[in-house]
């Protein structure tokens, strides 16, 4: 019998992708069941060294994730119907901050991170007993990451 785990949100720690394709291919692990789903990635500056061209512009564009995530693999008219799409505040962070709605959906991970109240979260009674020590575990594990 396997397992099946749902995944609504991926939280990289300091871990830049070289190259886009790899990171879409991480990005892929969360919402496969066809739920909106997250990724959120904390770095430093120097972690970008590392990466590929495609790869900083992502991190550093003023415009939204999703278009300059996607702008290495879509044509013209197919970028321009995934801005119309993204109309349906499923925002990115960028387009959060520009957006005037205040109706804009949160998943937990987000909520979490952003401080907001997400005590109405139901989650598994088995996971909850050790999720503050697994915080921290994952905190202190990843700290080098951001160490110059």
């Amino acid at each position: 019998m396997s397992m099946t785990w749902v995944v609504d949100g991926l939280l990289e720690l300091g871990k830049l992708f070289p190259k886009i394709l790899i990171y879409f291919q991480e990005l892929g692990r969360a919402g496969r069941n066809g739920e909106r789903a997250v990724a959120i990635l904390m770095y430093k500056s120097h972690h970008l060294s590392q990466c590929d061209e495609e790869v900083k512009v992502l991190y550093q564009t003023p415009e939204c994730r999703r278009i300059s995530m996607m702008k290495p693999f879509l044509g013209d008219n197919d970028l321009e119907q995934l801005k119309l799409d993204i109309g349906d505040h499923t925002c990115c962070d960028i387009c959060q901050q520009k957006c005037t709605c205040k109706n804009c959906a949160l998943l937990t991970l987000e909520k979490l991170l952003t401080g907001q109240d997400f005590s109405s979260y139901q989650y598994d009674e088995e996971l909850s007993d050790t999720s503050d020590e697994m915080s921290d575990e994952i905190i202190d594990d990843n700290k080098s990451y951001f160490e110059p």
